[in-house]
């Protein structure tokens, strides 16, 4: 048990997994965005609780900070899960840290964890597997209803995570990449049948980063994909290439980016085969720790 300073917060029912915790904290209801005041201090509160996590804690005053932004502390083993505190959060999305020294500067998403099939697992199995030290998932579906733009636009009104820049999910992330050293931002998505052809396809998204970051994901990630089609990069198929996903534009000077889009048949095997799951987190563990 790590040791907390000042906080009090609820214990999760024991031997809870990731993806129980996924699926407990789903909410298909509606989305609204965050106000900007409210945004800075959910990058402030998660900036801080992901710097805490390498010393195995969380900082004084943690707790009641988080409660009155819309979270609640939840700790099981070494995992520090940042969850919705009320139905009225259940939309804003939810992340779980690791404590504990020499974790890889690593953090996995799955913005769209059930419309884009098993994306959500894929995610959660990586996580409580040992692969990352933050993993972060939507709340509400991405077709559910919103409030729409907080600056008066009404074009989009869905509640796409990947692409509500006022949202508390979009303030959590940069909040936990701007706390670690050199990290790399694995976004987990997936594609129909359109593009059978094709096992993935990874891109940087609008990210401002080396090509190269990009070519040793590929290399990495090639022997595991490639008996399911080719691996592509977003050049090949550019409606998968992730440019309009608004993590990887904001997190472009602070961190590296990888918009990982997983065919169905690389999704079901991933979820049906513990080593092939392996086999995925050791690629992106080696892809976080080379040099960018």
């Amino acid at each position: 048990m790590a040791l907390v300073l000042g906080a009090v917060y609820a214990s999760p029912a024991h031997g809870e997994s990731v993806w129980d915790y996924v699926q407990k904290h789903r909410a298909d209801g509606s989305y609204s965005d965050s106000t900007l005041r409210t945004r800075v201090e959910i990058q402030d509160l998660f900036r801080e609780l992901t710097a805490w996590a390498a010393l195995g804690t969380i900082p004084e005053g943690a707790t009641t900070r988080a409660h009155e932004l819309g979270w609640a502390l939840e700790e099981q083993d070494e995992l520090l899960f940042i969850v919705p505190a009320d139905e009225v959060a259940r939309g804003l999305g939810w992340c779980v840290l690791r404590l504990g020294p020499e974790v890889p500067d690593l953090v996995l998403e799955a913005p769209h964890g059930w419309s884009d099939l098993h994306t959500g697992r894929i995610t959660a199995d990586l996580f409580e597997a040992g692969v990352g030290r933050a993993a972060c998932f939507n709340g509400a579906h991405r077709h559910s209803s919103s409030q729409g733009d907080l600056r008066g636009g009404t074009a989009d009104r869905t509640s796409d995570l990947a692409h509500r820049p006022d949202s508390a999910y979009q303030a959590a992330t940069l909040g936990i990449v701007s706390a670690l050293g050199d990290p790399l931002l694995v976004q987990v998505h997936g594609f129909g049948d359109q593009h059978r052809s094709f096992s993935a396809v990874v891109s940087a998204g609008a990210s401002l980063q080396p090509a190269s970051v990009v070519r040793h994901a590929m290399t990495l990630l090639d022997p595991l994909l490639s008996p399911h089609g080719l691996v592509a990069d977003g050049t090949m198929v550019r409606e998968l290439a992730g440019t309009t996903n608004v993590q990887g534009r904001a997190t472009s000077t602070t961190s590296r980016f990888i918009h990982l889009e997983l065919s169905l048949p690389v999704r079901q095997q991933l979820i049906a085969s513990d080593d092939q799951l392996s086999q995925l987190g050791a690629a992106l563990e080696r892809l976080a720790e080379s040099a960018p």
